[in-house]
């Protein structure tokens, strides 16, 4: 009746707004995935990111999941798109927030540095004690629309794992003696004498 005299009730809104901000997810997670957002590389501080991010983090895993995030201060800046380094780590941490749900359980979210490649980076580690990954997802992981959860989208670790390669980093799924699964986000690192991090 109230589409009929042109009109919206609270639930209508309600609605549109819910729709509108999942269609603005996922444009921006295609964009960051297709390498159109562009800006100029930064220091970028992840421990601050991360501080900056645990209250939206929170705010997104349902009642049954537990999420901790321990961040050391003494992590060296990395070198990239702030907006974008965000993302990568949000995308994993909700894909492991999702993953978990079904069963309940936590979330472990913590940081070092580490040598690799050559290179010193920082490691971003995200554990899980949820159902784990069939193995035959595992090869198909990366890829955009691959996914363990029915009908979600399976996009957001495809965006990850593009972030990392265009900031000369790598997203990995590691094993690990425990149930649930490990990713690993690895950045590298870059002299703490450069410009201040954000």
């Amino acid at each position: 009746l109230a589409e009929l005299r042109g009109e919206f009730v609270p639930q209508d809104m309600a609605r549109m707004e819910n729709a509108f901000g999942a269609a603005k997810a996922l444009v921006d997670e295609l964009y960051g995935f297709a390498g159109m957002e562009v800006h100029e590389p930064v220091a970028v501080d992840v421990a601050r990111l991360m501080r900056r991010g645990e209250r939206l983090l929170q705010g997104r895993r349902p009642p049954n999941v537990a999420l901790t995030i321990d961040m050391p201060d003494d992590l060296p800046p990395v070198l990239g798109n702030v907006t974008q380094v965000g993302q990568a780590i949000g995308n994993v941490v909700l894909n492991a927030v999702e993953a978990t749900s079904w069963t309940g359980g936590t979330v472990a979210v913590s940081a070092f540095t580490e040598l690799r490649h050559g290179r010193l980076g920082v490691v971003v580690r995200v554990d899980d004690d949820g159902p784990g990954i069939p193995e035959e997802l595992r090869p198909r992981l990366f890829k955009p629309l691959v996914s363990s959860k029915g009908a979600r989208r399976g996009i957001g670790l495809a965006s990850a794992s593009s972030i990392a390669r265009s900031h000369h980093g790598t997203l990995s799924l590691v094993d690990k003696d425990d149930p649930g699964t490990r990713f690993e986000l690895w950045l590298p690192a870059i002299e703490t004498d450069g410009p201040s991090p954000q």
